[in-house]
């Protein structure tokens, strides 16, 4: 839907009443990647990840670099 990327219908419905979106796509982004990490570490799979922001607001800048900092910290 945006950029071509489309996201399951209950996770859109889920962030389309948030009363805070960008809060919301950082809290699950950082749930994503803590359940990959764990499958990956429970398999001996090697994972990284990449954490960019492709806009020019602040704001979203901003969640970028709060998303970083929570998953360094859960290593």
């Amino acid at each position: 839907k945006w950029l071509g990327i489309s996201i399951p219908r209950w996770l859109e419905n889920e962030l389309k009443h948030t009363s805070d979106i960008l809060q919301k796509s950082v809290d699950i982004s950082e749930q994503n990647w803590l359940e990959l990490k764990d499958f990956a570490d429970e398999n001996g799979i090697p994972i990284g990840c990449n954490i960019e922001s492709v806009a020019i607001r602040k704001v979203e800048v901003d969640a970028s670099i709060e998303l970083l900092q929570r998953i360094q910290r859960a290593k």
